[in-house]
């Protein structure tokens, strides 16, 4: 995959969308599973 940079927004209900492009390239489906991992101002998602 070639790195790239995307923008999204969080909703009033706390939800973020994955752009299409990532969901498409790492085959994410709805019901994957999620680690979230923080540290300091970075937030990473890691799919269990």
């Amino acid at each position: 995959m070639v790195p790239g940079f995307w923008t999204t927004h969080l909703s009033s209900k706390g939800q973020m969308v994955i752009p299409e492009q990532i969901r498409k390239n790492f085959g994410l489906q709805p019901g994957d599973e999620f680690v979230v991992v923080a540290i300091n101002d970075l937030v990473f998602l890691k799919r269990i």
